[in-house]
């Protein structure tokens, strides 16, 4: 049975993929353990039960699980609009490079963002930095 995850929370997830952030839970600089979708990919229930037409499956190729103390978040990564920020995520996923990294910048009821292996939001990956390739446009219809 495949993952899946509701079309409003992949909405609120990709903004967070693309930052490495998750604006769910307050996190104490408590280590965290980031990992591409595989077959031993959590399997509990963290949303109220739905109808069928509530949800899609998800594309495990672009999912990340992000193991906090607080629970599990589920992030959805969008290629289409970020094609070389997704990879390097991945490949750093797959490098193990954001494993027991802390959350290094925490604003309540906002965000919290991880990725930096100093702690303190000045460390870098050993991976050149890739220029901006995304670029959000309000809708006119929003306010």
């Amino acid at each position: 049975m495949m993952t899946r995850l509701t079309l409003s929370l992949t909405t609120a997830l990709f903004g967070g993929a693309l930052l490495m952030s998750s604006a769910c839970a307050k996190e104490d600089s408590a280590p965290t353990n980031t990992q591409l979708a595989s077959s031993n990919a959590p399997t509990e229930k963290v949303l109220p039960p739905t109808t069928d037409a509530d949800w899609r499956d998800l594309d495990l190729e672009n999912t990340l699980y992000i193991t906090t103390v607080y629970g599990v978040f589920v992030i959805e990564m969008a290629p289409e609009f970020a094609p070389k920020h997704v990879a390097q995520i991945k490949t750093l996923a797959r490098q193990k490079f954001y494993d027991d990294i802390t959350f290094h910048r925490v604003i309540e009821d906002f965000m919290n963002q991880t990725g930096d292996p100093r702690g303190d939001g000045t460390g870098d990956s050993l991976l050149p930095n890739i220029q901006a390739e995304f670029m959000f446009r309000r809708s006119p219809k929003m306010k």
